[in-house]
């Protein structure tokens, strides 16, 4: 039920994005383990996202975990970009490591 809602608030979030702004999403999937590679992919999307003025960047998610080097600096890129992040956990049932997605959580 979690998983419903927050997919539909991701697509509302996103559609009143592009409603109202005209706007780009950034869309990047990770369904490996979270390895340099990964982390690279992450980095690339949110520096892609800032450069061209994105509105959002979602991350769809489905890992079974990995390296927490790499965690640790997706997680500060994270925190630190100035472009609003969105992850997703998809499909239904799949796995999501907590310490990416725990930073994005509003307070």
């Amino acid at each position: 039920m979690m998983r419903i809602f927050c997919g539909i608030a991701v697509l509302v979030l996103m559609t009143s994005v592009l409603c109202v702004s005209q706007s780009t999403v950034v869309h990047l999937t990770l369904d490996s383990s979270i390895n340099p590679v990964s982390r690279d992919r992450v980095l690339r999307a949110l520096q892609e996202a800032e450069s061209i003025g994105a509105a959002l960047v979602v991350i769809e998610l489905n890992t079974p975990g990995g390296l927490v080097s790499s965690t640790r600096d997706m997680v500060a890129a994270l925190l630190e970009t100035p472009t609003p992040v969105a992850v997703y956990v998809s499909p239904a049932g799949a796995l999501s490591l907590i310490h990416i997605s725990e930073p994005t959580r509003p307070y």
